[in-house]
């Protein structure tokens, strides 16, 4: 990380968390003691699949679309939550060839509501 000191990555690294996750990785092992390595270990800990690598299914993502397109996607910020949740998981897929590029795109149009399609093509044809 930039040449940065143990310390200075401690103190650094939580300022690209919201408020809940910055409230959790101040309580893991390493933050308190400003150890970097420890911190980074318990972070990576804390989350299963992350010392392996992305390890995304088919399940997960369908899972995460069914939550979604059920739900009423009311804001841009209800929107960037879905990509963010679910492009990670889609690239993943098409990274280790278990879905095409194409299979990704229309997988994350499956995945909204129907109303929210309908508004970001009539948004998309202004």
């Amino acid at each position: 990380m930039c040449n940065l000191t143990d310390e200075e990555k401690v103190k650094c690294i939580i300022k690209y968390t919201d408020s809940k996750m910055k409230s959790f990785w101040k309580s893991l092992r390493g933050f308190k003691e400003k150890d970097w390595g420890a911190l980074k270990e318990s972070i990576l800990n804390a989350y299963p699949g992350m010392q392996k690598g992305e390890a995304h299914t088919h399940n997960e993502l369908k899972t995460l679309m069914k939550h979604f397109s059920t739900k009423y996607i009311s804001s841009e910020t209800d929107l960037v939550k879905y990509y963010q949740l679910l492009r990670p998981v889609a690239q993943a897929l098409v990274k280790n060839k278990r879905i095409s590029k194409g299979e990704h795109n229309h997988l994350f149009w499956k995945g909204l509501p129907k109303a929210a399609c309908k508004t970001i093509v009539q948004q998309l044809e202004v």
